[in-house]
């Protein structure tokens, strides 16, 4: 935090907008992400940082939602990332009743087939120090697990779910499915105001087959209406179980701002990889929509993109032979 800076502008003495910072040579890089900021506030800040900070060429901002205007400045903008948000109704009935009949019915029939197959099963919700070292160890555990089955490098390290049981106890809560009092999935959240942000769920593999984490899902979602809850974000990633949950898309942009053009120049490379990661990136999201479309050009990437996955996955296994 040594590093970091805040820029806070006030109307009538009142904060209408805090954003935290850091200077790296030549650049600024705004720390605050997946918020939504309107055109005039970031106009103001990045002329107040230009004229501060004489020796900065370009200001990042990652991550956030904006709808920008004609600027004074050279402005790249890109899709970057998304959170997956489902809108809670104010009683359970209501968010049921909200589900397709077909995942109505189909979450009914996994809880009801859990708790028959395994009469200890218990669902319960802890907070402040009722949260333990050990079910927060538990629940990365299990997701470590997952990933390595995947052949995926697991990206929670030690000392990153300590910081995750800390700010847990702080400003969030933890959910715990049981057998036998044995911990076999979770779910980790933190909260700010009407809105609870999911920054974890996993469960013991060895319970895919009664499909255990749409169950810990589900329950989840309806504690977080009974404690008042109104935003559930399920954060990135495009995954099919957040929209049967009632998730819909929020985009959030990497936006890129250059003193001048002569800035542009000499950040020519920042320029040049914020534009090939926010293509690729969009590319993504076009290719994921592919599946859904019936048009030739559609079909044809689908082919394409299938036969570079085989020609990848032949790939790996001749290397570990």
């Amino acid at each position: 935090m040594s590093e970091v800076s805040t820029y806070i502008a006030r109307q009538n003495d009142e904060i209408v907008c805090l954003l935290l910072y850091r200077r790296n040579g030549r650049q600024i890089r705004v720390l605050n992400e997946g918020i939504e900021l309107p055109h005039a506030d970031i106009e103001q800040f990045s002329r107040t940082m230009f004229i501060r900070h004489s020796g900065v060429d370009c200001i990042v901002f990652n991550a956030i939602r904006a709808s920008l205007r004609p600027m004074p400045y050279p402005v790249q903008q890109y899709y970057w990332t998304d959170d997956i948000v489902a809108e809670l109704p104010d009683t359970v009935d209501g968010y049921l009743a909200r589900l397709s009949k077909n995942m109505r019915q189909s979450t009914k029939y996994y809880v009801n087939r859990v708790r028959r197959l395994h009469p200890s099963f218990r669902f319960q919700v802890f907070s402040g120090d009722g949260i333990n070292e050990r079910m927060v160890r538990e629940i990365y555990q299990f997701n470590r697990r997952r990933m390595e089955s995947k052949q995926v490098v697991p990206n929670v390290p030690d000392e990153e779910v300590s910081r995750i049981l800390a700010l847990s106890r702080r400003r969030g809560f933890v959910m715990v499915a049981t057998i036998n009092d044995q911990v076999c999935g979770g779910l980790v959240f933190w909260r700010v105001g009407d809105d609870v942000y999911l920054r974890s769920i996993a469960h013991d593999p060895q319970y895919d087959d009664i499909n255990l984490g749409t169950v810990c899902c589900h329950l989840g979602m309806m504690e977080c209406i009974n404690i008042g809850a109104r935003r559930f974000h399920f954060l990135w990633g495009r995954m099919p179980y957040k929209y049967r949950f009632l998730g819909e898309d929020r985009a959030f942009d990497r936006i890129v701002l250059y003193r001048n053009r002569v800035s542009l120049v000499r950040q020519a490379v920042t320029a040049f990889l914020t534009m090939k990661a926010g293509l690729s990136n969009e590319l993504d999201i076009w290719l994921a929509g592919a599946e859904n479309r019936e048009d030739a050009k559609s079909r044809a990437a689908l082919r394409l993109l299938r036969a570079w996955r085989l020609c990848k996955k032949l790939k790996t296994k001749l290397i570990r032979r």
